[in-house]
């Protein structure tokens, strides 16, 4: 059983770590315009703004599609109305 301390481990770890730096340290948000239906789904989801990559805005856009809303109202009747969200990505430290 190899130690933490193993040479090739740490060699490894290092090479990982070098190789995935540039998507590790990238954080940012996704501006999302939608349509919140009357039902309280997400319609017509897509990004406004600027892309950050590494497949985050498919992500985002993937989460809200999921997520419910209340609708919006008029004379007491749910309404369709456009909605602009951030959806933020942090790593953790």
């Amino acid at each position: 059983m190899a130690s933490w301390r193993d040479r090739s481990l740490c060699y490894r770890w290092d090479r990982w770590r070098e190789e995935t730096a540039p998507i590790r340290a990238y954080e940012g948000g996704v501006l999302i315009e939608l349509i919140v239906t009357r039902d309280g789904e997400a319609s017509e989801v897509h990004e406004i703004g600027k892309h950050l990559g590494f497949g985050l805005d498919e992500s985002a856009i993937t989460a809200v599609e999921q997520w419910c809303f209340k609708p919006g109202e008029k004379d007491g009747k749910p309404v369709p109305v456009i909605s602009h969200i951030t959806v933020r990505f942090r790593l953790s430290r």
